[in-house]
């Protein structure tokens, strides 16, 4: 605006409009971001077998960036890691695909590689240029990590159904022994408990359920 010119009043309803906009952009970028946990969460919960692994994965990208020659070598020696099919770079590629992880390029000093440095490299220089990667948990990946943890996972599962939390209790205490699958299944068979929440096909739900 050239200097000494009186500025154009604004219609009434121009700082209302701004704001509405404002409002609305910031819920839609609310709506995204919960659907991104969700996708991450749904990840988790729909790979039951490497759920452990993937929980493991982002706790030890919580606190600092881990080099993946640290983080690969880590989760191998994790116990819910015997049998898993799954390479662990595989495991960690997947929780960066959700924007669970942040995936950092690191040069032979160990600093970041930056999209610019990238820029005009063909696909051989660009791999030269890289020497190593680190990982580093995202706000995505803290909401998932929470979500599964194991102790509010717990607390949902006992308040779930309140007519089962004594029950829950009892197991939890017999289980204070190794003990088999036939012998929970010997404290609640018959009991009053596994009527509550009947299967489709009106029968009572299974000790081992």
């Amino acid at each position: 605006m050239p200097v000494g010119e009186i500025p154009k009043p604004q219609p009434e309803g121009s700082n209302i409009q701004n704001v509405e906009q404002i409002q609305e952009a910031e819920l839609q970028a609310e709506l995204e971001y919960s659907q991104k946990v969700e996708r991450s969460c749904a990840l988790l919960l729909q790979n039951p077998s490497v759920r452990p692994i993937l929980y493991r994965i982002l706790k030890l990208c919580s606190s600092q960036r881990v080099f993946l020659h640290d983080l690969e070598e880590q989760i191998q020696q994790q116990p819910e890691y015997a049998g898993v099919v799954h390479p662990p770079y595989t495991l960690i590629q997947w929780l960066v695909d959700v924007e669970a992880l942040d995936c950092f390029e690191l040069d032979e000093q160990g600093a970041d590689i930056s999209p610019g440095q990238l820029a005009g490299l063909t696909a051989d220089e660009a791999d030269d240029l890289v020497a190593d990667w680190a990982y580093l948990i995202t706000s995505i990946g803290q909401d998932t990590l929470e979500a599964f943890d194991p102790s509010s996972r717990l607390t949902q599962t006992m308040n779930s159904v309140p007519e089962r939390y004594d029950t829950y209790l009892e197991v939890l205490e017999f289980l204070t022994e190794k003990r088999s699958l036939r012998e929970i299944d010997g404290l609640l068979r018959g009991r009053e408990v596994l009527m509550t929440g009947r299967g489709a096909d009106d029968t009572p739900i299974k000790p081992s359920f």
